[in-house]
């Protein structure tokens, strides 16, 4: 199991998609399933430095709606949200009860980081996704802290298939896209960068071939 102590150590945990060279992209998302089939509702990019960036929570309640800047610090794992006032008549105890409700819809969105590639013309679409964000609240302050992230999933495509290595459970996985079926599972895990590109897919087909 892979675990990175800061957000600022996993964007750092690789530079470059083994199939293409480009260098990954990195972006702050929700989770939308293991096969990656649905648009995501937060996107927000991410770069090395500065190390601190901002993103915005919408929440529509029973009575109002709410809106919140979100803060997150690569370095010391810090989580801030900071209320939009939607009226003149909010007080101190509204906006910290706001507060709570921007970090439940956060949480709610469960979301993660994301490495990938974004080359167009790379057919492999690869990925590195870490754990869902869990924060805990730091007492008598208004900052959550994140804890240390997990690697989860690492991925890439090919014509027909998701192929992915679970890091949480420690097994490869290979999805097809082509038809809803479970995915053939293998064990031990494939490390993706001990092998040529060549050599990967050939892997990756006998193994589909043979289960």
């Amino acid at each position: 199991m892979k675990i990175f102590n800061t957000i600022w150590d996993f964007l750092q945990y690789k530079s470059q998609c083994p199939f293409c060279q480009e260098n990954l992209h990195a972006s702050l998302t929700n989770f939308v399933g293991v096969k990656k089939t649905f648009l995501p509702i937060l996107n927000i990019p991410v770069a090395i430095k500065p190390y601190k960036f901002t993103f915005q929570i919408k929440h529509t309640t029973s009575s109002y709606d709410m809106k919140a800047n979100g803060m997150i610090d690569t370095r010391t794992n810090a989580l801030i949200f900071t209320v939009i006032p939607n009226s003149t008549d909010f007080d101190n105890l509204t906006l910290d009860i706001d507060r709570y409700v921007a970090k439940s819809a956060f949480d709610d969105l469960k979301p993660h980081f994301d490495l990938f590639c974004n080359n167009q013309s790379c057919p492999n679409r690869y990925y590195l996704s870490s754990s869902i964000l869990q924060a805990e609240d730091v007492s008598l302050t208004k900052v959550w802290i994140i804890s240390p992230l997990k690697l989860y999933l690492e991925g890439f495509e090919t014509p027909n298939e998701v192929v992915q290595n679970d890091w949480l459970r420690e097994e490869t996985n290979i999805y097809s896209i082509i038809k809803d079926a479970d995915p053939v599972k293998f064990q031990p895990i494939i490390d993706f960068t001990s092998m040529s590109k060549e050599a990967l897919l050939n892997r990756v087909l006998t193994i589909k071939n043979w289960s």
